[in-house]
């Protein structure tokens, strides 16, 4: 101890073995002599004290270099060590996770500091001293022949945060070479074998010299034999791809569907399953404003696998263009891509179709051609589609007026809460058409729309107020609908307003100016 009661690192007197046996033999008998001499004086605790709280950090890294090389046949060595890990200060936490890891021991106290190091050093302000921290717990880690397989998911989230980082980073003023740094990391990634599928999105691309990596990056063949450790089948960057896609989590398929419209955009060497994928990346990435950056790069995934035919991708493809998502707004564009995919069945495409030609709009206004299209798509349980089939056959619009089949399908959209049916259904039952006529029924129905804001229902439960049709009469209720429904434009409710307003006393007119404030407030 010196005379502040620190563990004072002083030099070792020699042996007698020493003097006269040179070489890897003295150096193992003094390192013997060493650890007799801990085990004799109690040195332990003061070198864990000393790599905890040592004044100078010289002193704590020479703490830690003698604790390294005792091992966990010196008694209470590894339970020190797991102590620090729990009640230690970062350093020697680190050193202490390092320490255990050069004898194999505690991986389950060891790795989780160690895997905390990596993400660390893999953020992008990382500092040189982060990677240099970062660098050696690669290397501890890659000293257990077998890794926890509780912490694969975290640890290969925290390598590929290494891959992609350091991939072209300057070094120069790092004192880390960032080919070890990165040939550490795909050790470990090989360590965990087929746990690590999820790093194959950002491993494919460099599986071959072609501008994703350094030129002459000597780790080519690394990233190649660490593909393979992961997944045997791995050839070329596009097998990587696919077993990611076969096999991978969901973000991992996402990952890998962007990666494959960088690397196969020729959609031939896709399958279905990577279509699906493709798909489900691209609507992730779509956001509904227009040309986005989301947007455009979703609209190249849709078109990717829209062009190799998958359904799904060719209606969102229509979409895309029906409402300039990523691509200006072209009609015509809409419905030849809605066409491809109603021709293959899919619903939501068929009625979007429907609409087209019903609209007139990228293909000429043909009602029966609508209503053929929207009906394919009533069927398949399309709500939209329903309510606009049950209009069509209520007023005979591209089909023989049928006001009992309008009902049906009114009723099957209006279930569904689909505004246009509910209403509909209301206009049904206030004229008795296709249902027996229910005044009651028909306000209630009114209710329910004129709350969500559709004006033609406000003005409809408006005149049954203010005649008393299915409610109470009410001058001072129908009021208020009537002025909710004007505000939006609708005239006729602007001339009730008018009307209606100047029949009500005073009082009243106040009490309806309250409850129309009263339902602003509220909705």
């Amino acid at each position: 101890m010196d005379e502040e009661g620190r563990f004072a690192l002083v030099p070792r007197p020699p042996s007698a073995v020493e003097k006269t046996e040179p070489g890897a033999k003295r150096i193992l008998s003094g390192m013997v002599t060493d650890t007799l001499a801990f085990a004799a004086n109690g040195y332990l605790p003061a070198l864990v004290r000393q790599m905890c709280g040592g004044k100078e950090w010289d002193d704590r890294e020479q703490a830690y270099l003698q604790l390294r090389t005792i091992g966990p046949a010196f008694r209470g060595w590894a339970e020190s060590l797991r102590d620090v890990i729990y009640s230690g200060d970062g350093h020697a936490r680190i050193w202490a996770a390092e320490s255990l890891s050069r004898f194999k021991c505690n991986p389950h106290d060891a790795v989780p500091v160690l895997i905390a190091v990596i993400t660390a050093s893999a953020a992008t302000d990382a500092t040189p001293t982060q990677y240099g921290w970062g660098r050696l717990a690669c290397g501890a880690l890659t000293n257990y022949p077998v890794l926890p397989e509780e912490y694969s998911e975290e640890l290969v989230a925290a390598l590929v945060g290494v891959l992609q980082t350091t991939q072209f980073r300057d070094f120069s003023a790092i004192p880390v070479h960032q080919y070890q740094f990165r040939g550490l990391a795909l050790k470990i990634l090989g360590i965990l074998g087929n746990k690590a599928i999820a790093a194959l999105p950002v491993l494919a691309p460099l599986l071959e010299d072609q501008g994703a990596v350094p030129v002459g990056d000597p780790l080519l063949d690394t990233y190649r034999e660490t593909a393979k450790s992961i997944n045997a089948s791995i050839e070329s960057p596009v097998d990587a791809l696919k077993v990611a896609l076969r096999f991978g989590d969901a973000s991992t398929r996402r990952n890998a569907a962007a990666a494959l419209q960088e690397i196969a955009p020729n959609h031939g060497a896709i399958g279905p399953v990577d279509l699906h994928a493709l798909v489900a990346e691209a609507k992730r990435l779509y956001d509904g404003k227009g040309m986005s950056d989301g947007n455009i790069r979703a609209l190249k995934l849709f078109r990717q696998a829209a062009e190799a035919g998958h359904a799904e991708a060719q209606y969102w493809v229509g979409l895309c263009f029906d409402s300039g998502q990523g691509v200006p707004q072209d009609y015509a564009e809409a419905a030849n891509w809605y066409r491809k995919a109603a021709e293959l069945g899919y619903a939501e495409a068929q009625s979007n179709l429907g609409r087209c030609y019903n609209d007139g709009k990228g293909v000429p206004q043909d009602y029966a051609e609508s209503v053929r299209w929207i009906r394919k798509a009533a069927e398949k349980g399309i709500v939209n589609a329903q309510a606009n089939l049950g209009y069509a056959l209520f007023n005979g619009r591209g089909a023989v007026r049928d006001v009992n089949e309008a009902v049906h399908w009114y009723q099957l959209a209006a279930d569904a809460g689909n505004a246009l049916a509910i209403h509909n259904l209301a206009v049904c039952y206030s004229e008795g058409q296709g249902v027996a006529q229910d005044h009651s029924e028909a306000a209630k129905l009114f209710q329910v729309v004129a709350e969500q804001g559709y004006p033609t229902s406000q003005y409809n439960l408006g005149l049954a107020y203010l005649y008393g049709r299915g409610v109470t009469k009410n001058s001072v209720e129908a009021y208020k609908w009537f002025r909710l429904a004007a505000e939006q434009g609708h005239k006729g409710a602007a001339e009730e307003v008018v009307s209606t307003g100047a029949l009500l006393l005073p009082e009243q007119f106040q009490e309806g100016e309250r409850r129309l404030a009263e339902f602003k407030a509220a909705h």
